[in-house]
């Protein structure tokens, strides 16, 4: 038989050993929890990052979003006939040089490359109608007398640049897409009329 005294030191020592068991076991579940916790936010943190680089891409193999003025690289293999200027480093250069040449024209821009239309002489492009690639880098340079008069430019994903000197571009509309659009002009030049619309940028001559 045990006696009253030993029966409860017994008790007492099952007691704090079943206290420090609990401790411990509490202690080792939060260590885990702490570092499974630090685990996830590395993990997040790597993710985000990735994220991050993808979409500060300018169209990169991952598909990332444009930033503002941004256009991706043209892909593009051959130089298409319209591009009667040839092809330089991925841009399709449509040449209108002399008087009336591209007058009343509606000009299409390769969808994978970038474009640019050069409208040199007296009334060259008058009247004509730019249509922008999808994403690439839109360009109308015009310069001569009235040579791109009353001329329209219709902006999609890519950014535009529009440069007039004198009266080139004397009642020029550009309609622009959702990148940046912008004009420059010399000095006294006519200035053409933007529709900024959805442009992340918008930059008229000043």
């Amino acid at each position: 038989m045990w006696n009253p005294s030993t029966v409860h030191r017994f008790a007492y020592c099952l007691f704090f050993a079943w206290v420090a068991g609990c401790t411990l076991w509490t202690e080792g579940l939060i260590e885990d929890r702490r570092q499974r916790g630090e685990g996830g936010s590395t993990s997040s943190a790597a993710t985000s990052a990735g994220t991050a680089n993808t979409t500060s891409g300018a169209g990169g193999a991952g598909g990332g979003r444009l930033l503002c003025g941004q256009a991706p690289a043209a892909t593009a293999t051959t130089c298409p006939p319209m591009c009667n200027g040839g092809c330089d480093d991925g841009v399709c250069i449509v040449q209108c040089h002399g008087e009336d040449t591209c007058k009343s024209h509606a000009i299409d821009c390769p969808s994978a490359m970038d474009c640019r239309l050069d409208c040199l002489g007296k009334q060259a492009c008058e009247k004509a109608d730019l249509r922008c690639p999808p994403l690439g880098l839109c360009q109308l340079d015009c310069e001569g007398e009235k040579s791109c008069k009353d001329a329209k430019v219709q902006a999609k994903d890519g950014p535009v640049d529009v440069d007039c000197v004198d009266d080139a571009c004397d009642r020029v509309d550009v309609k622009c897409g959702t990148n940046r659009c912008r004009a420059t002009c010399g000095p006294g030049a006519k200035k053409p009329k933007l529709s900024c619309g959805e442009a992340c940028a918008c930059e008229a001559c000043k």
